[in-house]
């Protein structure tokens, strides 16, 4: 049923990267198709700006409703980038959870943990959207419950999605 899921996605994406032209249409369907595979509560779509710095471009619930980014696991986000690659957090039953990350995370597990508790998240990924050699955004999603199905075994999938999103933005 997963791969059944996962194969579904990738087409969906396909799809809406070919037929959508609207570049802000083209985002709301990315984050709705992600939040759905992940079961997050919230997603988002932070993108570089010609200054360098990144910026939220797009932030919405489960119901498809635009909403105002507030409260995200900036450390997160920023560790995402310097690595380049996925950091995600998924805390499990009446364990705390632990930062985890595509490459080694280094001494930042303390301060991300610390945020993503502060928060009062269950969930928080983060995936880098590559094109080519460089880093052109990141996806966002995050949860104050534990997600129903998704496993650290889909963040495989996931992170190579990131790269046909990231050719669809750019």
């Amino acid at each position: 049923a997963k791969d059944y899921r996962n194969v579904m996605t990738l087409l969906d994406t396909i799809v809406a990267v070919n037929l959508i032209t609207d570049r802000a249409t083209l985002l709301q369907r990315i984050v709705d198709m992600m939040i759905e595979l992940t079961d997050a509560e919230r997603g988002m779509i932070l993108l570089r700006r010609s200054s360098g710095e990144f910026s939220v471009e797009i932030c919405q619930d489960a119901h498809m409703n635009a909403v105002e980014p507030r409260s995200y696991a900036t450390s997160g986000v920023e560790r995402a980038l310097e690595i380049g690659d996925a950091v995600w957090y998924l805390g499990s039953g009446a364990e705390t959870g632990r930062v985890a990350a595509g490459n080694a995370i280094g001494g930042r597990t303390k301060q991300i943990e610390d945020e993503i508790r502060s928060l009062g998240l269950r969930t928080m990924i983060c995936v880098t959207l590559p094109v080519k050699d460089q880093v052109i955004g990141v996806l966002y999603l995050d949860s104050t419950r534990l997600p129903a199905n998704f496993t650290e075994s889909d963040l495989v999938f996931l992170r190579a999605l990131s790269r046909q999103i990231g050719t669809a933005i750019e």
